[in-house]
């Protein structure tokens, strides 16, 4: 009697880690698309800044435009790290 309840326990534990799981599934790629779609926003304001200083022939136009690039290779370098990630710890259960 006692290991059929022991049993159930451990069982139940099991299943509230998976929904646990799950759930923090959805906030994990619910975070990831805000912080991406945030990015992409900030880049493509960036990219209309460094065009205006250009036509506008601004003497910082060469200093945006690198920033700019920079803002590039962070965003590239940080799908990279994520992808990287993912294929060692693996896609399932683990980080997306």
């Amino acid at each position: 009697m006692m290991a059929t309840a022991m049993g159930l326990t451990l069982t139940n534990g099991a299943m509230a880690q998976g929904g646990t799981a799950a759930a923090l599934e959805g906030v994990q790629e619910t975070i990831i698309t805000i912080v991406q779609v945030v990015f992409s926003i900030i880049l493509v304001i960036g990219l209309i800044r460094v065009v205006m200083k250009f036509v506008n022939g601004a003497p910082d136009a060469l200093s945006s435009l690198g920033w700019l690039v920079g803002g590039v290779i962070l965003w590239f370098g940080f799908q990279f790290f994520k992808d990287d990630l993912v294929g060692t710890v693996g896609g399932e259960g683990g980080v997306r």
